[in-house]
């Protein structure tokens, strides 16, 4: 039922940190296009390591994890301070594919601190 929105969501998830975050990728070793994306993601805090699943599920979700948990957390405020998960997820149901890449890759981009070049 949700096939269709997912690709379109890990679409634009992953061609966004490969195109877009492409300088602070450091390492997408593992690479199984079928299953999911593996990424590790230079950041103001350190190392950010993403798993970008390719799965039918009711949640479009990232997997990330700072390398240093207590550097991620002064950064985000929001992951967790003992494992460094910074996880995101959103309903099918409650969002567009768009909607919930965009709300990711802004995350993503700003704890990289990349800005994006005006078109």
């Amino acid at each position: 039922m949700h096939t269709a929105k997912q690709r379109k969501f890990t679409e634009l998830v992953t061609t966004h940190i490969e195109v877009e975050l492409k300088d602070y990728v450091s390492c997408s070793k593992n690479f199984d296009r079928e299953k999911y994306s593996l990424y590790t993601l230079q950041t103001k805090a350190g190392k950010l390591l993403i798993t970008v699943r390719h799965e039918n599920s009711a949640v479009f979700t990232v997997f990330t994890r700072f390398e240093n948990a207590l550097n991620g957390r002064e950064l985000t405020h929001h992951s967790n301070p003992y494992s460094g998960k910074w996880n995101h997820h959103y309903s099918v149901n409650g969002i567009s594919p768009e909607n919930a890449a965009k709300l990711i890759t802004n995350s993503l981009s700003w704890v990289c601190g990349y800005k994006p070049q005006n078109k």
